[in-house]
């Protein structure tokens, strides 16, 4: 059994009328239990790289992508909304993923996009 759980291959993308492209030329893996850290100057896509790796792009984020993105053997592309929901993104600034002004209010609004039900 592979602990490859992510694998990048030659990744580019820009947001529509943007000039500037995010490109990782050549391939990595990401295996099961590891730790990464990306670095790199404000604007170099270390965001827009986690975006792909949830699958909000190409999914919910439009622009120009090239290349492949798998997760778990499957294109991140072709990937149902039922098990992307499984991959977790946590934004570089947490108030710009804040839906409701209460803690509990925000877990609950996660936990009925699991469609889990209050007695659950």
């Amino acid at each position: 059994m592979s602990n490859v759980i992510y694998t990048v291959d030659n990744f580019s993308f820009s947001y529509p009328l943007s000039k500037k492209q995010i490109q990782i030329k050549g391939d990595f893996s990401i295996n099961q239990g590891e730790h990464i850290l990306l670095t790199g100057n404000s604007g170099n896509g270390k965001s827009t790289l986690l975006m792909a790796l949830k699958g909000l792009i190409p999914n919910h984020i439009r622009g120009t992508y090239s290349g492949k993105i798998s997760y778990k053997d499957n294109d991140i592309a072709g990937i149902a909304e039922a098990e992307l929901i499984q991959i977790g993104y946590l934004q570089q600034n947490p108030d710009h993923q804040i839906i409701y002004q209460t803690v509990i209010d925000d877990l609950a609004f996660g936990l009925e996009n699991l469609q889990l039900t209050p007695q659950a």
